[in-house]
């Protein structure tokens, strides 16, 4: 692992681990990872997320989806929303086969289509923006789907719950998506 990976572990893990509210960046995948792990690691109650299609490198890594199921198992609920599923990709995904098994255990995973493109209201450009928020205060806002790029806080309670509230209406005219049976479980 390089070193500047390393530093930026330690980073996100201090600013974690003393409440710190401070925005930070995120500029790759492999820093995406690094605050996934520390979000999952935090979160104690719910963690809400927007994306794609949940089946690319970051959210198929081990890392990611051990730290989800690691909170899963903690007692913690998921909620995502995907604007770009197809069953196709879903079925090269292990992440959404880890969560479709912790559906047929009933545990509290739900997941959802939908065809917004959410975007900051003050860019001109519009530009398609994801996100993961959980216990209304811990965010990473992707502000470049392609490369990765985010904004994240590790303890920002009024932007926490903006997002909070924004998944939740958007969440209201989404489509349910069975996954135990793209999986053929029971």
């Amino acid at each position: 692992m390089a070193q500047d990976l390393v530093e930026y572990r330690e980073y996100v893990r201090f600013l974690s681990q003393n409440n710190e509210n401070r925005v930070f960046l995120n500029s790759d995948e492999e820093k995406a990872i690094v605050v996934f792990s520390e979000l999952f690691a935090k979160a104690q109650k719910n963690v809400r997320i927007f994306a794609g299609c949940l089946s690319n490198s970051v959210s198929n890594s081990n890392d990611y989806i051990s730290g989800i199921s690691d909170f899963i198992a903690r007692g913690g609920e998921v909620r995502i929303l995907l604007n770009r599923y197809s069953k196709e990709k879903a079925l090269e995904s292990n992440l959404l086969k880890r969560l479709a098994f912790y559906q047929t255990e009933g545990k509290p995973v739900s997941i959802q289509t939908c065809n917004d493109k959410p975007y900051f209201s003050n860019d001109p450009d519009n530009k398609e923006v994801h996100f993961t928020v959980a216990d209304g205060e811990i965010y990473r806002i992707e502000t470049d789907i392609e490369s990765r790029k985010s904004i994240c806080n590790m303890n920002d309670q009024i932007m926490g719950e903006k997002l909070e509230l924004f998944f939740d209406t958007l969440s209201q005219n989404a489509t349910n998506l069975d996954l135990k049976s793209v999986y053929k479980m029971k």
